[in-house]
């Protein structure tokens, strides 16, 4: 799966969470596996470190469920630790993303937004129907052109909340653009199919005539 993975900058609250503060001690913490992820929010934001404000929540899911209905499922979620040693953190992400994303689309153009309070870290993992209907390199491409877009000095929960809408937004395009795309490709294919049938008939007709012709003379 395509994951573009990026730190986030600023903090959540006004100060930065105790939790986010590693000790050294950290690094002896043993990885803790996943066996089983939650079901799918209608909402499609899961909100489970409790960093995403009540009206920023709202927001995000009105303009994620808009996605939806141009055919792209987009979802936000958050965990307030991923329970691994700092040096670790980032691809036990990774790895957490990808199942989340396997089982909330597994059969849809979409994309997963994880973001872990505890390491400041949020990955993107494209679906892999969105991986088979756009290239890897477009899909890089277009979210880091967008999400560069976002200021530095913006707090995370605003980061995450633009994130999530500038990952929809871009999908929703692109899925826009491959449906015109398919459409006049449709169309170009009836035509030239349309033109061929012409092309026999007029054929046929020139055999038939021809031999009526030549009788006639004679």
């Amino acid at each position: 799966m395509l994951r573009t993975a990026f730190l986030i900058l600023g903090v959540l609250l006004a100060a930065l969470p105790a939790r986010a503060q590693q000790s050294p001690t950290a690094e002896l913490v043993a990885p803790v596996e996943v066996t089983s992820i939650p079901p799918a929010p209608a909402s499609h934001v899961l909100d489970q470190a409790d960093v995403i404000l009540p009206d920023v929540e709202v927001k995000m899911s009105a303009r994620l469920l808009a996605a939806r209905l141009q055919g792209v499922a987009v979802y936000v979620a958050t965990v307030s630790s991923l329970r691994v040693p700092p040096s670790q953190q980032a691809e036990a992400l990774e790895k957490l993303a990808g199942k989340y994303c396997a089982a909330w689309n597994p059969k849809q153009v979409g994309a997963l937004l994880l973001f872990d309070d505890e390491g400041g870290l949020m990955t993107v993992v494209t679906s892999k129907e969105a991986e088979e209907r756009f290239t890897a390199f477009l899909l890089e491409k277009e979210f880091r052109e967008g999400l560069a877009k976002i200021p530095g000095d913006v707090i995370s929960r605003v980061k995450l909340e633009r994130s999530g809408i500038i990952v929809a937004d871009t999908l929703a395009r692109l899925q826009s653009e491959a449906a015109k795309g398919d459409r006049t490709k449709r169309i170009g294919n009836l035509v030239m199919g349309l033109l061929a049938v012409l092309g026999i008939g007029l054929a046929i007709l020139s055999a038939l005539s021809g031999p009526k012709a030549t009788a006639a003379q004679e």
